[in-house]
């Protein structure tokens, strides 16, 4: 067998068990769907330790991002519905024989599948397919890293992540530095300590709505310090355009270039039955 014949044998096999797991396993004991048509703004998918799935206007697009944990930009030959239309969603499952968060996390996603398969008509399945991405990689030949980007000094795996101190005593400049473990930020800055690069890298994806992946060939933890502007117009010398941040004080790149990514392919799914 050709090694083009393997791959697409490989994506029709993994479609079935994709299809096949939607189709069983575990199921929320009782679920109600209604459109949000009030459109307040906020929106929220929760999946709850205790059992609890509360979505308060999600599009069908947010379900599916957290019920499959893909990024939405992942989710290939969606309609344009599934981004606009928005619906509350409450359900409860019976997680009470798992006792690891994770367990109980994994068995919640499991059963919103199901209901999206059940409510939504969904079918999709996972394949690998080369998408434009933002590559992260050093700015410069030598490796020198930015004045902002600096090995961490302290051992974080052995005490609370961003516990320096107790909520209640940090203050104003205490949001405006890197902790000494964990992560801090705002629109327009990003401050972390002890951290892997893999944590800067899922905030430039959350920041520039696209997937980023990592080339830096970085493995330590870092203490880092981030601040850009949103746009040219705000922009200054201290906090410039995020492409120019990233080279300026982290000594890092952002390049345009296709990659092959994991992605969840839309096959069928309809607007919902409500409640």
């Amino acid at each position: 067998m050709s090694a083009r014949g393997a791959a697409v044998v490989a994506v029709i096999m993994l479609a079935a068990v994709n299809g096949a797991h939607g189709q069983t396993g575990r199921r929320f004991d009782g679920a109600a769907i209604r459109p949000n048509t009030s459109n307040p703004g906020v929106a929220s998918v929760a999946p709850q330790s205790g059992g609890r799935y509360v979505a308060v206007n999600a599009t069908a697009m947010m379900l599916i991002s957290s019920a499959y944990e893909i990024r939405e930009y992942q989710v290939i030959n969606a309609p344009g519905w599934t981004s606009t239309e928005h619906y509350d969603v409450q359900a409860i499952g019976d997680v009470s024989a798992l006792d690891d968060v994770r367990a109980r996390r994994d068995a919640l996603n499991e059963m919103a599948r199901n209901l999206l398969t059940d409510r939504f008509h969904l079918a999709a399945h996972r394949e690998k397919r080369p998408i434009e991405v933002y590559a992260l990689t050093l700015a410069g030949r030598d490796g020198k890293l930015g004045p902002s980007l600096t090995v961490s000094q302290v051992d974080c795996d052995s005490r609370p992540i961003g516990r320096d101190r107790p909520p209640a005593q940090l203050t104003i400049d205490d949001f405006n530095k890197p902790p000494a473990c964990g992560i801090r930020g705002s629109a327009t800055s990003w401050f972390a300590g002890g951290e892997k690069i893999d944590s800067l890298v899922t905030e430039l994806s959350n920041d520039l709505h696209a997937p980023v992946t990592d080339h830096t060939n970085l493995t330590r933890r870092y203490t880092i310090s981030l601040r850009w502007s949103v746009d040219a117009a705000s922009a200054t010398s201290d906090t410039p355009p995020l492409p120019v941040a990233l080279e300026q004080q982290l000594g890092l790149r952002l390049e345009r270039r296709k990659e092959p990514l994991d992605v969840l392919v839309i096959d069928q799914i309809e607007r919902p039955t409500t409640d």
